[in-house]
This record gives C-alpha cells, structure tokens and sequence, in this order.
C-alpha cells in the first residue's frame, strides 16, 4: 500500500452543493459527534457541522489552533479575526478538523476501510474557491482512531503501516485535526503559501462507496479569517468537475489495490 496520492486540482464547487440541504447544520442538531472527540488532548466536543446519511456520520469545524474557540454561526461558517487570532509565520491561526463514524448507530459493521473519502481544501481566498483534493486515508499518517465506546483523549494512532491497515479495518471511527501551514495533502507544501492570509475558505469532506464516485455523505464549512478579496472571475460549472475528481480518485484507490 501507497501512502501518498495523487493530486486532483478542482475549481469552484457548485456554490448550491456547498451551501444546502444537510450539507450546512449542525451535526446530531447537536454540533455534537459520536462518540466524543477523542484526538489529541483536551479537545472538546461540539460545534461541528455536519450530517448523518446511511449509518454514516460525517462532520467538518473550524477552532482557533491550541484553543477552545469556535466562532460557529450555528450553520456551516466559522469566522476569525486576525487582530485577536495572528497565527504565526508557518502556522494559520485556525486549524480545520473532522471526524467520521462509519457506523454511527452501532448496529453496522463498517469500518474506515470500508469506504473512500475525498477531502478538498480551498487554495483560494476568495468567495469563488479552487481546491486540491485527495482521499486523506491513503496517506497513513497520524489519524486518530476509535469505536463507539471511546471517549475523551482514548484515539489511538498507527506508529507502522502495518498497524494503520489493521486500524483501517478494525475501527468504525475517525477524527483529525490539520492546519492550512500543513500539506499532508499534497506532498509537504503548505495549503496556503501565507499561512495568514485573510479570505473566506471552504473546506469539503465526502464518503464515497468503496471504489466509486457514489457520495454516501458529505459535509462542508467556510472559514473566514479577516477581510475576503471580491471574486474575481465569474463561477464556472463546478459540480461536474468535482465528479470527475470523485471519479478520478476511485480510480486511482481502484489501481493502488491491484498495484
């Protein structure tokens, strides 16, 4: 198994996608996910936007880096000010974090393994956004891990490839929080080249049908951190683009499991 994936640069999502149905809410009508949040130390539940779609529970938030602070609007928008919130020279102040329950009543037996996922982050900080995409879950790394029964800081993390592909199959619960400074994503760059750039910046996590472009849920927020530019350009036709990316990466998991 690879753990690495190819890029797929996507421009401007349908604007209504983004913005509708049971893509911007409060998860669980709670902001709360199941079980807990469990990544890390002493991070709290709550705030969260996000949907539950065939067993299948899936959440985005904003939270400044190293605090409590959500400045949730109580539908998708998390917003920031610079003034009190500065970041630093590698690091946004904010950081976007997920968590995904693949069987969120406790009667399935999915796993993470069961499913692809595709997570697109804005590049652009803009109103009308251009992303980069990839299924973080091909990448191993520090993901935290759980089940229905696990709570405050109990995640557990993979320190061997093998030991990740074991949790892959084993746990029905993930949760990650990353930074606009990172690019675990991409190959090491950072999502934005200023960390502290001000702009309106969306953030997009779907579960697909295991090699497939079949969405079983999706979520999505914007994070505004300070003053956002005017757009620029006029909105192409997203939607089409983002399935042909959906497309591409269950292809490309389709190849990396008969590799």
């Amino acid at each position: 198994m690879q753990f690495k994936t190819g890029l797929i640069s996507t421009v401007a999502l349908c604007a209504g996608m983004l913005a509708s149905g049971t893509l911007a809410m409060p998860v669980n009508n709670t902001g709360d996910v199941i079980p807990d949040v469990f990544f890390g130390t002493g991070n709290a539940n709550g705030s969260f936007t996000g949907t539950t779609q065939d067993n299948v529970e899936v959440a985005l938030r904003g939270k400044i880096r190293f605090e409590g602070t959500y400045n949730y609007d109580g539908d998708h928008t998390y917003i920031f000010d610079p003034l009190l919130y500065p970041g630093s020279s590698t690091r946004s102040a904010y950081n976007f974090e997920w968590s995904i329950n693949t069987n969120a009543d406790g009667t399935g037996s999915n796993t993470i393994g069961s499913f692809d996922y595709i997570l697109s982050i804005d590049t652009d900080p803009s109103v009308l956004t251009s992303f980069i995409s990839g299924d973080p879950y091909a990448l191993g790394g520090d993901h935290s891990f759980g089940d229905n029964s696990t709570m405050g800081d109990g995640g557990v993390e993979a320190t061997t490839p093998a030991e990740y592909i074991s949790y892959l199959g084993t746990y029905n619960v993930s949760q990650q929080s990353w930074n606009m400074g990172f690019g675990d994503l991409n190959g090491g760059s950072p999502y934005l080249s200023d960390p502290q750039q001000q702009g309106l910046y969306t953030i997009l996590l779907s579960v697909l049908e295991q090699g497939t472009s079949n969405v079983v849920a999706s979520t999505s927020i914007d994070i505004q951190y300070g003053d956002v530019p005017p757009s620029a350009v006029p909105l192409p036709a997203g939607l089409p683009m983002l399935l042909s990316a959906f497309g591409g990466l269950a292809l490309l998991r389709r190849f990396r499991r008969t590799a």
